[in-house]
């Protein structure tokens, strides 16, 4: 556990990052900032200890504050206010601490660019209602109004990061938690990794009423819970795990029947109109190099497998997710005005 100390001047520290990123300064290593944050708590941080994971905690809450300065004060340039949110998340040192809990939750941070992107793509702005399942300090949230954002997380230390900045936090599991208020927008990046019942067994039913299946992934369980909280005309961005490998192995790993099953479900029941794969290189920074695939859906489906043949958009297993595998060719997928996107669905 971090010192009283460290507590009592943890805000100190959050602000001393926040005005580092915002007055466009840098960490070329996460040394760096330790120094910093020792000057601060006047104690040293060693690597590998609670102080140095919770000084990392505390550069991730700097940074996502002045994420929110720039989106907020941006006037909706939104080529301009990604560029910034590369510009902020390349200054940033990377965050590699691990400890049991963050390990046991597996707890990155979404990196700001890609969750303004994902929240952009998904539509969010003040006037919407949102859900976000494992809202972390509030990354994905960035774009919503928090009178208006129901944000829940598990993790006690990020619920308060998450209350501190206007939010009502709840404190669900949210492989079975659903509001009770149906929502605009459901948008998530929830923990990946397998959890596996008393025996052995897939732990978590998902699915439609009249074809249940079970899975032992926690992303695909927590995704598929949060989209029961959307409203049948709402919107959802869903960031979970993608698949390793070249063309071919990507392929088949997508045809899998533990991958196959969640896609063939969803793409089912709901209107997907883009999936595409983020390269893990750009989450390095947050501690992780794992790829994420990102899934826009706008509505639910009424004829299922009907709308199923009419679809645009393929199963993965049949076409897989393009790969991006930097944020400036990420950048294509920006909506620069949302009235010069539009997407075909069958109805």
């Amino acid at each position: 556990m971090p010192s009283s100390n460290f507590k009592q001047n943890r805000q100190r520290l959050i602000d001393a990052f926040y005005e580092k990123f915002i007055g466009g300064g840098s960490f070329e290593t996460i040394t760096q900032a330790r120094s910093l944050a020792t000057e601060i708590l006047k104690e040293p941080v060693h690597p590998g200890e609670p102080l140095a994971k919770a000084v990392e905690e505390a550069i991730e809450q700097g940074v996502l504050l002045v994420a929110k300065h720039i989106v907020d004060g941006g006037d909706d340039r939104t080529d301009d206010i990604y560029d910034q949110l590369v510009s902020l998340y390349q200054r940033q040192p990377t965050l590699g601490t691990r400890t049991s809990s963050s390990i046991e939750l597996q707890q990155y941070s979404t990196p700001a660019p890609l969750a303004y992107l994902a929240g952009k793509l998904a539509g969010i702005d003040h006037s919407k209602t949102v859900y976000e399942p494992t809202a972390g300090r509030g990354a994905l949230l960035m774009l919503a109004s928090p009178a208006n954002a129901i944000a829940n997380e598990l993790d006690p230390k990020r619920a308060a990061d998450l209350t501190s900045q206007g939010y009502s936090a709840t404190h669900h599991d949210a492989t079975s938690y659903r509001p009770e208020q149906q929502v605009d927008v459901v948008i998530a990046n929830p923990p990946f990794g397998r959890r596996r019942g008393k025996n052995g067994t897939d732990k978590f039913q998902i699915g439609a009423a009249d074809t249940p299946i079970v899975t032992a992934e926690i992303d695909q369980a927590i995704s598929w819970k949060a989209l029961e909280t959307m409203k049948d005309d709402g919107k959802a961005a869903l960031i979970i795990g993608s698949e390793l490998g070249n063309e071919q192995q990507r392929h088949e790993r997508y045809n899998s029947l533990r991958v196959r099953k969640y896609f063939f479900n969803l793409y089912r029941q709901y209107h997907v109109t883009q999936h595409f794969t983020v390269d893990g290189d750009l989450y390095s920074r947050q501690g992780g190099q794992y790829p994420v695939d990102v899934i826009l859906i706008e509505g639910r489906k009424r004829q299922p497998f009907l709308d199923l043949q009419l679809d645009k958009r393929r199963l993965p297993g049949a076409d897989p997710p393009r790969i991006y595998s930097s944020y400036e060719a990420l950048k294509e997928m920006l909506p620069a005005q949302a009235h010069e996107r539009t997407y075909e669905r069958s109805t």
